[in-house]
């Protein structure tokens, strides 16, 4: 009897865990269906505003999303050298943009050690990453509720839900303080002492406000690739530039908030595809939906190339000095 109640808990454990992988795979799936039958549907128009597409929108929205990605990347060399860790912008750049392409892998916990691997290797503490990594989120948390409560007034069609997400969103402005801030990061260095590690030098409320607005402009950069995305299939007038620069914050809220599909797979394109149906129609909006993440991945993926790039040539110079000549 002893032995069965042994395995018991073991056996429990790998059937939640496959259960887990299941669910993130299929649910994402399920959603980007959901995603793909508005284009489906739609696709008499769509065939239409697609040959007469103007390029130079999409590739201005492509440049815009790449601005963004780069944004979160010299945000993250900033929240580092607030933690009291002095880095070079290669090591930072080197481990976010190589964590991001860990980040779709089920699971959502890839991401985040891989960039404690990658900054260990620069003798960065993994407590130290591992407090930045929770900032991070904060942050790019507290700045999207921020853009899109500002924004939600100006939303003629909005689904009911991302709509209360928006409007509760100020309460995570608490956050900012640092008596919740400082007391959370305190309880949870007591509870994972091995993993959080908090250092002395934690940024005050003044520095968090200056820390939300710099994540703020990753919402703008971003909505404002969205938007352009938009215009590239269709006319729209620029007074919808203020809702998008709203709605894609929110998309990406809820995507984070909804945890069991990796990087918010599905849940961002149902939400941009709902908000945006009143301006462009259901089919066109599920498409750039889906322009939207295929530019975010490729924005990381160029990232990390350059990234390799650069560290190539660096190597190939210290290898050879003569070619520096």
């Amino acid at each position: 009897m002893k032995e069965y109640d042994d395995k018991t808990p073991t056996q429990k454990s790998v059937v939640g865990k496959w259960t887990g992988i299941v669910i993130r795979i299929f649910v994402p799936f399920v959603l980007l269906v959901f995603v793909g039958r508005y284009i489906y549907r739609d696709w008499h128009k769509i065939s239409g505003i697609i040959s007469d597409v103007q390029p130079g929108w999409t590739v201005v929205a492509f440049l815009f999303y790449f601005a963004g990605v780069a944004c979160v990347a010299f945000n993250w060399k900033t929240l580092l050298t607030v933690l009291g860790t002095e880095c070079s912008y290669e090591t930072a750049f080197k481990s976010y943009y190589y964590s991001m392409l860990a980040k779709y892998i089920p699971g959502r916990i890839w991401g985040a050690t891989g960039r404690v691997v990658l900054t260990r290797q620069a003798a960065i503490p993994e407590g130290t990453t591992i407090l930045g990594i929770l900032l991070e989120s904060l942050l790019l948390m507290i700045s999207a509720s921020f853009v899109g409560f500002l924004t939600i007034g100006s939303f003629s069609q909005f689904p009911v839900e991302i709509r209360c997400l928006a409007i509760g969103s100020p309460a995570i402005l608490l956050l900012l303080h640092p008596f919740v801030l400082h007391n959370a990061l305190r309880i949870m260095s007591k509870k994972f002492p091995k993993f959080v590690v908090q250092p002395e030098n934690l940024p005050g409320f003044k520095q968090m406000v200056f820390l939300v607005l710099r994540y703020c402009l990753i919402w703008i950069l971003q909505g404002l690739g969205f938007w352009c995305a938009l215009k590239s299939l269709a006319t729209i007038p620029f007074s919808s530039l203020w809702p998008v620069l709203g709605g894609n914050a929110l998309a990406w809220l809820a995507g984070f908030v909804v945890v069991f599909t990796p990087a918010g797979l599905g849940v961002r394109e149902i939400v941009l595809t709902r908000i945006n149906v009143g301006t462009v129609g259901a089919g066109p909006a599920a498409l750039v939906a889906i322009m939207a993440r295929f530019f975010m991945i490729f924005s990381e993926l160029i990232g990390a190339f350059l990234i390799f790039l650069f560290q190539l040539k660096k190597r190939d110079i210290k290898d050879n000095p003569s070619r520096v000549a």
